[in-house]
């Protein structure tokens, strides 16, 4: 009876924080299709693929920024309100807020500063555009930060509404009004510029929402164990770089800068087809985490074995049949926007397989990284991102970017079935939904 009360408690609280998660990823996901569907039309192959390939490099530098507070904040915020210290509480709250603003700032002047010494190199629209990424750096590092933390108080809406609804809908609607205003003036640094203010209204909101959840903490001076979080950050860091390595934001910077941007324009676009994917899964992980996180600081072994068989099944059943939509009508979807784009159909097909891999076993680096064992996903996970890069620059130059897509699976591939083995291994436990 008490089995299935607690699997009970388990569905009840997926269903509720993954509906809301799901609903907010898949409107944000679809407005982001949308949104790239248009700019490939309005700006053109090349244009669209400065546009991309600029945010590739925008994304690296936001990883460096972030430093994986945000996973940090989940773990933390979590298990010190399961453990009831409402001072580290709000000890990690401040400090991870002020870390990441102080790194961001830092990435972002130091880029300011170099594109402006090699501003020759670039066109007045390139550097335009990559000034205003700069800017948006500090903007998405805090509030991703700030998330983190509103996750970890399991507010699952509010972390994942700022950055993954507000901001995408944003940007369409100041894209839509540019278009219609000044359509011959229209140019990815228009596109990024906009992003910017879409960026600075998330931000406040993200925080607002931060603020109303730690005034529900009891008032008790920050405690702080920055040692202990520092070493996590440090622990997480490396698997973070190469889960970046092994994503497809890199594969559009690898294919920007071994072929063109062109072919950048053709790959990002291929990559917004499986974006629905990728949140089911995110969607499920963004509830997972703290659960996980939760069941482990009460060792409660049973309903950690109960959560994860449950995750992989639902992912199985909200996966499959999107994958086969996808199949199927990818090839005719890409065409529509012109040849250019329709090479990228192999690819599609590569990335595919990738995530099917990652929905089988994709939760097994949340296993070791909410249970203290990150040093293990980060060994596993980087040095499957060298065979990733070194896979993607053989393939890339022999087949293009279908090479760079399969260089990608087969890492995710290799790299999942290495962290299920290890969870099984050290934890005990099987990630596998049967």
């Amino acid at each position: 009876m008490r089995q299935r009360l607690g699997q009970e408690g388990i569905l009840r609280t997926l269903a509720t924080g993954s509906a809301s998660s799901f609903v907010v990823s898949v409107s944000g996901a679809a407005i982001g299709v949308v949104l790239h569907g248009l700019l490939a039309r309005r700006l053109g192959q090349e244009g669209y693929g400065t546009y991309v390939y600029l945010f590739g490099w925008m994304n690296i530098a936001l990883l460096l920024a972030v430093m994986e507070l945000d996973t940090c904040a989940v773990r933390f915020v979590s298990s010190y309100l399961a453990t009831r210290d409402p001072g580290r509480v709000r000890g990690f709250t401040r400090w991870s807020l002020r870390a990441s603003a102080t790194s961001s700032l830092t990435i972002g002047a130091s880029g300011i500063v170099g594109l402006y010494l090699v501003r020759d190199h670039f066109s007045a629209n390139t550097y335009a555009s990559a000034l205003l990424a700069c800017m948006i750096l500090p903007l998405w590092s805090v509030a991703l930060v700030s998330s983190g933390c509103l996750a970890g108080f399991k507010q699952i809406l509010r972390s994942q509404a700022p950055l993954n609804l507000v901001r995408p809908v944003l940007v369409l609607l100041g894209v839509v009004i540019v278009l219609a205003a000044a359509r011959s003036a229209f140019t990815s640094a228009s596109v990024i510029g906009i992003s910017v203010a879409a960026g600075t209204v998330a931000l406040a909101l993200s925080g607002r929402w931060l603020v109303v959840e730690l005034r529900a903490v009891p008032d008790e001076s920050p405690a702080t164990d920055t040692p202990l979080w520092w070493r996590t950050v440090f622990g997480l860091l490396p698997g973070s770089i190469a889960q970046r390595v092994l994503g497809v934001g890199t594969d559009v910077v690898i294919v920007g800068s071994m072929l063109d941007v062109r072919h950048a324009a053709a790959y990002s676009l291929a990559t917004q087809l499986i974006i629905l994917i990728a949140l089911v899964i995110n969607a499920m992980s963004s509830i997972a985490a703290p659960m996980i996180a939760d069941y482990h600081a009460r060792a409660d072994e049973a309903g950690l074995r109960r959560l994860l068989r449950i995750i992989g099944r639902v992912n199985i059943l909200l996966v499959a049949p999107l994958a086969l939509l996808i199949a199927f009508a990818g090839f005719r979807v890409l065409a529509w926007f012109g040849p250019g784009y329709a090479e990228a159909y192999p690819a599609l097909l590569w990335l595919l397989g990738a995530c099917l891999t990652a929905t089988l076993g994709g939760h097994a680096t949340l296993m070791l990284t909410m249970t203290g064992r990150q040093h293990a996903a980060s060994v596993i996970i980087g040095a499957s991102a060298v065979g990733n890069l070194l896979l993607s620059f053989v393939l890339t130059a022999k087949f293009g970017v279908t090479g760079t897509a399969a260089a990608t699976a087969i890492a995710i591939c290799l790299r999942n079935g290495a962290l299920c083995y290890w969870v099984k291994r050290d934890v005990g436990m099987s990630v596998w939904p049967w």
